[in-house]
């Protein structure tokens, strides 16, 4: 389980007649273990009222359960001369925040060097997918160019060493909006644009016709 989380996560490893891909959610009850019916409630709970730069939503899947997890980014510039860069990841794979750190700078223009930057999962949990790479990317573009994401949009999507966004299949989940959304290339307090599908500042191929983009990236 989650030893420093109230939810636990029942994962079974042999199964003679049926699956084991399947994952039971938990919390401690006054009367025990009980089951957690929507688990994305759960996690994604008070996000709504509480939007700020460095948040966004992912979807991960655990055995054949659709997630809805908060990734939550603080990028703060390392200011002693000398002093070198802190990264910290909490809930998703080190090496992998590095390299989207150097996507982000390469094709973003979005500068990660000489900055500490944290990364967490919020509810503990770990998104090892490689789905999860746009909510990482667009949770750490926020906080460092001061722009929100929108709090009813799902990102999800891997990304390449040469900025391109790879989109994967979201019709097993009940979000409202699941799109691979833009990541923001300058710094401006603002909202990110909500009709704009784009890859690092440059359409998307497979944008729909109707989507339009009123405030460029």
């Amino acid at each position: 389980g989650e030893r420093q989380q109230s939810y636990r996560m029942l994962r079974s490893t042999k199964n003679r007649y049926g699956p084991t891909d399947e994952v039971g959610v938990f919390s401690m009850a006054d009367g025990g273990f009980a089951a957690v019916a929507n688990p994305s409630a759960e996690f994604m709970a008070g996000r709504e009222t509480q939007r700020g730069v460095g948040s966004s939503m992912a979807a991960m899947v655990e055995g054949t359960r659709p997630l809805l997890l908060e990734v939550q980014a603080l990028c703060t510039p390392v200011v002693q001369e000398g002093a070198t860069s802190n990264i910290v990841a909490i809930g998703c794979d080190f090496k992998r925040l590095q390299l989207l750190l150097g996507v982000l700078n390469k094709h973003a223009r979005i500068k990660t060097f000489r900055r500490n930057v944290f990364v967490n999962v919020v509810a503990g949990l770990q998104m090892l997918d490689p789905s999860t790479d746009l909510p990482i990317a667009a949770a750490v573009a926020s906080s460092i160019t001061n722009r929100t994401v929108p709090h009813d949009v799902v990102l999800m999507g891997e990304l390449g060493l040469a900025g391109e966004i790879r989109p994967v299949s979201a019709a097993a989940l009940s979000s409202t909006r699941p799109s691979p959304t833009p990541i923001p290339s300058r710094e401006r307090s603002a909202p990110l644009p909500r009709n704009c599908t784009q890859q690092f500042g440059r359409r998307m191929p497979w944008t729909p016709a109707s989507s339009s983009c009123s405030d460029p990236c």
